[in-house]
């Protein structure tokens, strides 16, 4: 069965679903599906949360300074040319 033939046959398939409870799971299916087709998703792993936490904590007791915004932007620029001269 090909691509068009097979969605052919899934909107058949809810035409005939009466459920509101049923279309609306459908619907976040689907959804969901979208969302990882647009961006890769992946799952923050308890690993890199507690590397994370440990950061967060570092920073808090001051031994990690962040940055100022306009230094974000002014190494967020340079990045975007040091890419674009690829």
């Amino acid at each position: 069965m090909d691509i068009a033939a097979r969605k052919w046959s899934i909107t058949e398939q809810l035409a005939l679903i009466s459920d509101d409870n049923v279309l609306e799971q459908i619907q976040r299916f689907i959804a969901k599906k979208l969302r990882g087709v647009a961006e890769v998703e992946e799952e923050i792993s308890d690993e890199e949360i507690a590397g994370f936490d440990r950061h967060h904590a570092a920073y808090m007791r001051g031994d990690l300074k962040g940055i100022s915004g306009k230094e974000s932007v002014k190494r967020l620029r340079k990045a975007q040319a040091r890419d674009e001269a690829l």
